[in-house]
């Protein structure tokens, strides 16, 4: 049944309820200097609940919505990576109450394929009540991802145990599925790329390739060392699969090679064949999918482009 709701994009695959008592909340406002209350709810929250009769009400309705989020989210709450205050309550130009997400909820949502989170608040006179409804996102796997998935499985058990190793259980086996077959379209698309890149002009080159941090390159071969090159790209959809395997914790990314040959490189040769044919040979370990857009060097730290 996971499988079958994780298929459908915006499905909800997980519920999360939680109910507030108002007197709590009222408490909190009469013994809590105005400055601190910024340690339960954002400014914006703050100030569309008003200063009037019904203040207390709406956060409580406000700091359900948190704990509903969190409850999304057991593991990740038992570790100490999500809080509450990882989670807001906007609205959007309807008026409909919208969660607004921390960098560290924007990474669980990753990790979980969840696209974005329902909300749903009430109140009466006593309490004030929430229901957060998790809705996933679907990786639409291209046409020839898919047929080397099927037709030429090489190394497909480890892009899948990879990827189960880099998500978890939270994510249904189906989704598991169509990320390892958004993996393949992303390297046969590589290969492509590479084979079309020999027959180019100078000028395509140029028009294709971009190199970050040209200064790394020149000071390494001053110094008579080796550079990390980093092959990045933003080449639509069937490479956005793992961008959220890189950003959350997967073992080998950010992807890098150690490539000697475009240190000796000078600025305007870095894209050239015997450059790019050797840092391709050093990079193009299935289970770590790469991409020829962009060259990038130096020692950045963050999620791999590649994926995305």
């Amino acid at each position: 049944m996971a499988d079958a709701r994780a298929a459908i994009p915006g499905a909800a695959t997980r519920c999360g309820i939680d109910t507030v008592e108002i007197a709590r909340i009222e408490r909190l406002l009469s013994e809590t200097a105005p400055e601190d209350l910024h340690r339960f709810f954002t400014t914006q929250e703050l100030d569309e609940s008003g200063e009037g009769a019904g203040r207390a009400a709406s956060l409580a309705a406000r700091f359900a919505a948190k704990e509903a989020c969190v409850k999304l989210f057991p593991r990740e709450a038992a570790l100490g990576e999500i809080e509450p205050g990882d989670f807001s309550v906007a609205r959007d130009a309807y008026g409909a109450p919208r969660v607004a997400l921390s960098p560290r909820a924007t990474a669980v949502l990753a990790k979980n394929r969840i696209r974005d989170i329902a909300l749903s608040l009430t109140h009466d006179r006593v309490s004030a009540s929430s229901v957060a409804l998790a809705l996933a996102d679907a990786m639409e796997a291209p046409l020839s991802g898919r047929l080397i998935f099927r037709l030429l499985p090489f190394r497909r058990r480890v892009v899948l145990d990879n990827l189960r190793r880099v998500f978890g259980v939270g994510v249904a086996d189906a989704e598991i599925e169509r990320l390892a077959q958004a993996h393949y379209a992303h390297l046969w698309r590589l290969f492509i790329e590479f084979v079309r890149f020999r027959s180019m002009s100078e000028r395509q080159k140029a028009a294709r390739v971009k190199v970050d941090n040209v200064a790394v390159f020149t000071r390494a071969l001053e110094r008579g060392k080796g550079i990390l090159v980093r092959f990045t790209s933003c080449a639509g959809q069937s490479s956005r699969a793992g961008s959220t395997a890189s950003s959350t914790g997967a073992s080998n990314a950010p992807v890098s090679a150690c490539c000697r040959s475009a240190a000796r490189s000078t600025p305007s040769s870095i894209g050239s064949r015997p450059a790019m044919r050797s840092c391709f040979r050093s990079t193009s370990t299935l289970g770590r999918p790469m991409a020829s857009k962009s060259i990038s060097s130096g020692v950045r730290r963050g999620p791999s482009k590649a994926w995305r």
